[in-house]
């Protein structure tokens, strides 16, 4: 037959300290096995991408002439316009100023594009 202490002492939780000890040595393990993740894939993912770089040059001209051409223009355009007409309806400048920073972000996303491809292109 057990004592009411053995009983107790089966059946105890951990204390506050014990419980936030585990908890940050779960979460530095955790920490540590996701760094150990991301250098090992970097390792790997370097041989790709120097021999995808030719099939992602075919991606990147079709996406810098999609821009650059009428249809980034026709975006932008459209973008500016809608803006200007949602603000009138709803007798707010706010939608003039997204329909303004949408058409912006067409007018100089091509330019970001190129920069950031290029920018993959030196690594």
């Amino acid at each position: 037959m057990k004592t009411s202490i053995e009983m107790r002492e089966s059946v105890a939780k951990p204390g506050k300290l014990a419980t936030f000890r585990q908890k940050l040595v779960t979460k530095k393990d955790q920490l540590t096995n996701q760094g150990l993740f991301l250098m090992a894939m970097l390792m790997v993912s370097s041989p790709a991408l120097a021999q995808a770089q030719d099939d992602f040059s075919n991606f990147q001209e079709r996406i810098t002439e999609l821009a650059h051409g009428p249809f980034g223009i026709g975006i932008s355009i459209l973008a500016l316009i809608m803006g200007c007409l949602f603000g009138l309806a709803r007798q707010s400048a706010a939608p003039a100023f997204l329909g303004l920073g949408i058409a912006g972000a067409f007018a100089v996303g091509p330019y970001m594009i190129e920069m950031i491809f290029s920018w993959f292109a030196d690594i």
